[in-house]
C-alpha cells in the first residue's frame, strides 16, 4: 500500500507544501509514519475476526504482551486489533454518533465549517456530516487499516474528505484552520503526561481562536482498560485542567455507551471553546 497524493491542481496550498516536503512512500506498517495527506487506492484487508469484547478481545491482550508498553500506540498495533476484532466491532464503535452531532449542530455550524475528527477510525461521524452537507471535513487516524475501511464505506464520497494518517501528537496540521476539533475514544489512551501535553499543544495550534473542541473520553467511572491498553479516566475538572486557561468549558455531560458486545461504558462529553489570545 502506498501513500498517494492528489494531482497538483487539486491540492490546497498546505497540501502542496506537504507534498514538496515529503515524497510518497510505502507504508511499512511498523513504527510511526511521517504525516501525509493522501488518497488511498485499494480496499481493506478481508477480516476474519469474529469476536466482540469490551476490551478488544483476547487478541488485544496477546498483542499487549508482544508489543510492550512503548510501542502500543503505533499504527501497526491498531491495524492488528482491527484485523482481529472487525472494523465495526471495537468496543467504542457507535452506529450513529448522536451526541457528537447534537453538539456540532447546536453551535450553529454552517456547511463550510472546518471540522476535524481526530482518531476517526471507522466512525460514522464523517459520513453523517457529509450527509448533512458539511464540505470541509478532515479525518485523522494513526491506523491505515481504519482509514482504508472508512474510505471504503464512503465509496465515491470519500473524495470529499481530507484524509490524514498520523499520530495526533506530532501531526503537521494547518495552523489556525479548524472551527471544530472532535475527538472520541482517543485522549484517554494518552497515559503519559508528555503525550498529553503534545496533544494539547498541537490541537491548540490547529484550532482557530474561538473554535470549539468536542472531547469524548472515559468518565471517572468508566473502564480502566480498553483494547488491551491502560487508560486515564476523567471527570469534568481533571479534563479541563489538561487544557489550562487556553480553553473554557461550555458544556459537559455523561453518556452510557453500549458496546457491540452488549456491555456498557461510561463516557464523558465535554464541549470547550478555544480562548482568544490576549
Amino acid at each position: 500500500m502506498f501513500c498517494l497524493f492528489p494531482s497538483a491542481g487539486s491540492r490546497s496550498e498546505f497540501e502542496r507544501s506537504m507534498f514538496s516536503a515529503q515524497s510518497a512512500r510505502p507504508m511499512s506498517g511498523s513504527g510511526r509514519l511521517s504525516t501525509c495527506l493522501f488518497e488511498v487506492v485499494g480496499t481493506a484487508e478481508a477480516n476474519n475476526g469474529k469476536r466482540n469484547a469490551a476490551d478488544g478481545g483476547n487478541r488485544s491482550k496477546d498483542l499487549h504482551r508482544i508489543w510492550g508498553d512503548d510501542e502500543m500506540t503505533d499504527g501497526a498495533y491498531w491495524d492488528s486489533v482491527l484485523a482481529e476484532i472487525g472494523n465495526n466491532a471495537p468496543s467504542w464503535f457507535q452506529r450513529y454518533p448522536a451526541r457528537s452531532l447534537e453538539m456540532i449542530k447546536a453551535r450553529g455550524a454552517d456547511p463550510e465549517t472546518a471540522i476535524i475528527d481526530v482518531g476517526a477510525g471507522t466512525s460514522t461521524l464523517t459520513a453523517e456530516l457529509l450527509r448533512l452537507g458539511y464540505s470541509e471535513l478532515w479525518a485523522l487516524d494513526i491506523s491505515s487499516a481504519a482509514l482504508l475501511a472508512a474510505r471504503r464505506n464512503l465509496g465515491a464520497s470519500a473524495d470529499r474528505v481530507h484524509w490524514m494518517e498520523a499520530d495526533v501528537t506530532t501531526a503537521r496540521l494547518p495552523p489556525g484552520h479548524f472551527d471544530i476539533w472532535h475527538v472520541r475514544a482517543v485522549f484517554h489512551f494518552l497515559t503519559k503526561p508528555a503525550d498529553r501535553r503534545a496533544y494539547v499543544a498541537n490541537g491548540l495550534r490547529a484550532i482557530k481562536p474561538g473554535g470549539l473542541l468536542i472531547i469524548a473520553i472515559f468518565a471517572e467511572d468508566g473502564p480502566t482498560r480498553c483494547s488491551g491498553l491502560p487508560v486515564v479516566r476523567y471527570d469534568a475538572e481533571s479534563l479541563a485542567a489538561q487544557f489550562g486557561n487556553a480553553c473554557e468549558v461550555l458544556q459537559t455531560e455523561k453518556e452510557v455507551h453500549q458496546t457491540p458486545s452488549g456491555k456498557t461504558q461510561s463516557f464523558r462529553y465535554t464541549l470547550m471553546r478555544r480562548r482568544f489570545a490576549r
